[in-house]
């Protein structure tokens, strides 16, 4: 999964523009070799500079991610639910961390969003939907 966000919000021109270039992406990166390639530098431009792009599955599989996950706990009547969701991702080693668990075998099967409910491996600890299913988490 490539997911690409060109953040234009205006002008039919600079959309398909923004498209071109996320289709001649998606072909050099099926048909990449060892080979120098200047794609990048092809990207649109607008009124706000360079626009940004998010590769998804890239990020978490060759670059060091942080993810701070908190747990949510809900009372209705005499009901207790708890939701795990994702509280931020990044580099977050200047944050002060209550806990930090190793999750350096990451399996991520669904975007990861702020606020959100997260599924995915994290190391030893397995979560699907916001339900913690594998592993412990320190109280």
């Amino acid at each position: 999964n490539v997911l690409i966000e060109s953040g234009v919000s205006s002008g039919d021109m600079q959309r398909a523009y923004a498209r071109e270039f996320s289709v001649d992406f998606i072909r050099a990166m099926l048909f990449s070799s060892q080979d120098h390639c200047d794609l990048y530098d092809l990207l649109p431009l607008n009124e706000q500079g360079q626009l940004e792009w998010v590769f998804t599955d890239v990020l978490y599989a060759h670059m060091r991610v942080d993810v701070a996950v908190k747990r949510v706990v809900a009372m209705n009547g005499h009901q207790k639910a708890e939701i795990y969701v994702v509280d931020d991702i990044g580099d977050l080693s200047s944050r002060p961390r209550l806990y930090e668990i190793i999750g350096s075998a990451m399996g991520i099967s669904d975007v990861l969003t702020v606020d959100r409910p997260v599924t995915g491996i994290f190391g030893t600890v397995v979560f699907e939907q916001g339900q913690l299913v594998i592993g412990n988490l320190p109280e």
